[in-house]
């Protein structure tokens, strides 16, 4: 018999919202590039977005490129 019955994955947030510590890393990484950006602006541009979109735009806003381990 298996160690575990089941397996919840929450990936809504019904259990744990993890959005804002999502976006506040996601603010002190881009602030270490360069960009001036806060948590009010990464739930404008960033929240529900794909990390793909978020390092796009944060690239725009530092004018250069990311490097993949970003």
């Amino acid at each position: 018999m298996p160690k575990y019955k089941c397996i919840i994955f929450d990936c809504d947030g019904v259990l744990v919202d993890s959005e804002p510590l999502g976006n506040q890393v996601m603010v002190d990484m881009a602030k270490e590039l360069g960009a001036a950006i806060d948590l009010d602006y990464a739930y404008k541009y960033f929240k529900g977005n794909s990390l793909k979109n978020c390092i796009i735009q944060i690239s725009k806003l530092i004018d250069a490129e990311i490097s993949s381990n970003f």
